[in-house]
């Protein structure tokens, strides 16, 4: 994975002269070897005739045709051993071309049994749902339910996770149309191939000049802690083992830097599972937290029925407890500690239990499909209302646990000011509004 490749040859070159880019474009030569490793191992290539340079057998060769191949790729060889040399490379990539293809039929049948995941779908907001309900990306599931990551093997990974990817992004509920279709097969290339080589490199420098603000605080983030902290890597390893569990943060530059110190780390509030309780990406034990920071091969418990349940039917309308429903921002700290008294109470979880139990809830998947071949082109948001007594039991299990907030009082407080501003702008009185406020604000002192 190290080797010299013109690929990367040529992307120094680029770097030499436009300097600005070094900073979106560091250490590329694995990457790009890694996506040249994953074509040799393209069982596709397998049923295309001349593909592969070396699909004839010695004796169908010339001398001087075997002589120009094997030195085109860097291989020693002498008169006397050159057939051998010559049968032994072929033989290599013959079995690289039928390792591909038992990783796609293999990957077909995990699949079909919910026993493995690629990188994931093409809407986010429905992957930050499986985020949330620990959802690991390209992993098995090992017997008793717990997952195992398979990525970092080169060439393999990656053709198990784009035959993941095509059958999981293609079976999306709500991806009858051509555009929804079309986004979905970019996915899977951006996902599988593009992630891998310089390519991906390059996406934060365009998000940073088309002035996507988020973007920009998540690099600058990133790549300053990294030049003006020393011993970083290392640092944000000691991070990942301290506290490998996830943090409440706002999407602004203090926050993120805090989230890559494992000293600031600690003052950011924790991230709750709203469904189960407990904290989010917490692993259960010291061994599996040592496992997880040195180890290629992730290790990671098993997903609920009720959190399955949500990803079968694409929910995706998360507590995203910026606001509490009513106009009201919560801080990290209020949006920490409702996310918590949700897992514990788990008012969520049992209204999830009654509509796994129901009817509707178990054919959901199947009769939306049929609806959908039919033309009648139904929205999964709205299909039979499962969607919708999902989104009413979750507000009233956030309402109930904001009850017990210690800071209820002051959100209160803030409900009162929104809903009082928006009633004097309802009926135009802006100089009421701006006096109201005024008046708020010296009385609360915020």
């Amino acid at each position: 994975m190290s080797l010299d490749n013109p690929a990367n040859d040529a992307l120094s070159s680029l770097i030499r002269t436009a300097p600005i880019l070094k900073p979106f474009l560091l250490f590329t030569k694995t990457p790009l070897n890694m996506a040249a490793y994953f074509g040799t191992h393209n069982p596709v290539g397998a049923f295309i005739d001349k593909v592969n340079a070396f699909d004839k057998s010695f004796g169908e060769m010339s001398g001087q045709q075997v002589e120009q191949l094997l030195s085109s790729r860097g291989i020693d060889y002498t008169m006397e051993n050159i057939e051998s040399v010559y049968k032994t490379e072929r033989a290599i990539l013959k079995g690289r071309k039928a390792i591909g293809m038992l990783s796609v039929a293999g990957a077909v049948g995990l699949f079909m049994t919910d026993n493995i995941t690629g990188d994931g779908l093409y809407d986010k907001e429905k992957q930050r749902v499986r985020r949330d309900a620990n959802w690991q990306k390209r992993s098995i599931r090992l017997p008793g339910g717990n997952w195992v990551s398979y990525d970092g093997i080169p060439g393999v990974s990656d053709w198990l996770a784009l035959t993941v990817n095509i059958m999981d992004n293609f079976d999306t509920l709500n991806s009858a149309e051509i555009a929804e279709n079309l986004r979905a097969a970019g996915f899977v290339l951006s996902a599988t191939i593009a992630d891998k080589s310089m390519l991906a490199a390059l996406e934060p420098l365009n998000d940073v000049i088309s002035g996507d603000v988020g973007a920009i605080n998540r690099w600058t983030s990133s790549f300053a802690t990294a030049a003006v902290t020393p011993g970083s890597s290392l640092m944000a390893e000691f991070g990942r083992l301290i506290t490998a569990n996830k943090k409440e943060l706002e999407n602004n530059f203090f926050d993120l830097v805090s989230n890559r110190n494992p000293l600031l780390k600690q003052s950011l509030p924790d991230a709750y599972d709203w469904i189960d309780g407990g904290k989010v990406g917490e692993p259960a034990n010291f061994f599996a937290r040592v496992w997880n920071t040195y180890l290629p091969w992730k290790v990671n418990g098993e997903i609920s029925p009720e959190k399955q349940f949500l990803i079968d039917i694409e929910y995706e309308s998360r507590p995203s407890l910026r606001t509490n429903g009513r106009g009201v921002d919560y801080t990290n700290e209020e949006r920490s500690e409702v996310m918590s008294i949700m897992g514990q109470q788990g008012l969520f979880k049992q209204a999830i239990q009654q509509v796994m139990q129901s009817k509707e809830g178990k054919e959901f998947r199947k009769e939306f499909k049929n609806a959908r071949n039919q033309g009648l082109n139904p929205e999964v948001d709205t299909y039979k209302g499962i969607h919708m007594m999902l989104d009413q039991a979750l507000r009233s299990s956030m309402r109930m646990a904001e009850a017990y907030v210690s800071n209820r009082d002051g959100i209160q407080q803030k409900v009162y000011q929104q809903q009082t501003l928006q009633n004097f702008l309802q009926i135009g009185d802006d100089e009421g509004a701006a006096n109201f406020l005024k008046d708020f604000k010296k009385t609360y002192s915020y």
